[in-house]
């Protein structure tokens, strides 16, 4: 495999902007979609939020709950939103079919665990530690 062939894994973006030494280029236009393998799933991406892989919000002073609009950026695959304050944890997880790693602990969770949580199929790490659930 040559390296222009290894950097051509999203190769349906269409992009404007400045390019690399290499020639790749740096920006790409909103238009752009990705087809991605991630264990053994092929999943299509239309926009840049559904390329997000990981975020770290932990220990921000968060209070509230999950905003739908992070339970529902479908190519997430670890979600860190410990040591806050989050009261309700009723957001729909479903939406998160490859997440692998999700903590919740050390904040002011609740009650029952939200049965959306059993519904993702690859996580592999789970901790609700620290919380009265």
């Amino acid at each position: 495999m040559t390296q222009e062939q290894g950097l051509t894994a999203i190769d349906t973006i269409t992009s404007y902007g400045k390019k690399t030494p290499n020639g790749h280029n740096l920006w790409w236009k909103q238009d752009e979609s990705a087809i991605i393998m991630w264990k053994g799933v092929e999943s299509e991406y239309k926009s840049t939020l559904e390329l997000v892989k990981t975020i770290d919000l932990s220990s921000n002073h968060l209070t509230g709950g999950i905003p739908n609009e992070i339970t529902s950026l479908v190519g997430l695959v670890s979600l860190n939103i410990s040591r806050n304050f989050i009261l309700d944890h009723s957001s729909t997880y479903g939406q998160l079919h490859l997440l692998d790693f999700l903590d919740l602990s050390r904040n002011k969770l609740s009650g029952v665990i939200p049965m959306s949580i059993a519904q993702l199929t690859y996580i592999g790490v789970l901790d609700l530690s620290y919380n009265i659930v």
